[in-house]
């Protein structure tokens, strides 16, 4: 009888940490860029909760690629185009690297560290930061589904007859 794999292993806690990111910085950067019209104190609000969203997505994003990486090895042995892995392993450091500059940008917009720039500017180039950063997010999910559900990189195939789970 074939042994099933260990549940403790990267590819797993990569699958379990890479959906964290996606969803915060996602919901986050739509939070802060819908604060930006809105006047009244809802608009201080949205603007925190996207900020503390985007903060705690990037700190996921820093999981996610270090899991990523620790699980690099095992899938890249079992696909057919390990390209498509490298695409998905350099963009999520592009991700996680825009995603760092915008926190950054958060941060100083929040201590009242912006005098270098016109307050304008500044919102225009953090927003500019967030959309890129959901782009190459959305592309590297993508990489990430084909990877996973196209090369089956990372999943366990069992036998026709399902015997090991007896």
């Amino acid at each position: 009888m074939e042994q099933l794999p260990d549940m403790w292993r990267a590819t797993i806690f990569h699958a379990q940490s890479v959906h964290f990111p996606v969803a915060l910085l996602i919901t986050g950067s739509i939070l802060w860029a819908v604060a930006l019209p809105v006047k009244n104190g809802r608009g201080t609000f949205l603007e925190n909760s996207g900020q503390l969203l985007v903060t705690l997505g990037t700190l996921a994003a820093w999981l996610a690629v270090l899991t990523g990486s620790l699980a690099e090895g095992d899938v890249a042995r079992t696909i057919c185009d390990p390209t498509v892995l490298k695409a998905h392993e350099q963009n999520a450091w592009v991700v996680a690297w825009v995603f760092s500059g915008a926190t950054l940008l958060l941060g100083f917009l929040k201590f009242g560290k912006t005098t270098a720039l016109p307050r304008k500017l500044f919102y225009a180039l953090l927003l500019v930061l967030l959309i890129t950063g959901t782009g190459f997010l959305v592309y590297t999910g993508s990489l990430g589904g084909k990877v996973v559900y196209q090369m089956g990189g990372g999943v366990y195939q069992p036998s026709a007859d399902c015997n090991e789970f007896e």
